[in-house]
């Protein structure tokens, strides 16, 4: 049993369906209604669960452009 029940309730929580793919999707809610909206979207494995604070970076790292040149390895 959780210590604080209505608060990881309200935790920040995300699904990632088929993460680092060109058809990633990708649903945010709180812990409680995250298998609700994981039913009601049809979401299928492979599916990642984030849990937390972490979770409101989604809109950040989604506007992201992603690097258009490779960089060069360091060569130590």
């Amino acid at each position: 049993k959780l210590s604080n029940e209505k608060f990881v309730a309200k935790a920040p929580a995300a699904v990632i369906e088929r993460a680092t793919m060109p058809d990633q999707r990708t649903l945010v809610g709180d812990l409680h209604s995250l298998p609700a909206l994981a039913l009601a979207h049809d979401v299928r494995s492979p599916a990642l669960i984030i849990i937390g604070e972490v979770v409101a970076l989604h809109a950040v790292l989604a506007n992201a452009q992603p690097q258009r040149e490779p960089v060069a390895p360091l060569t130590v």
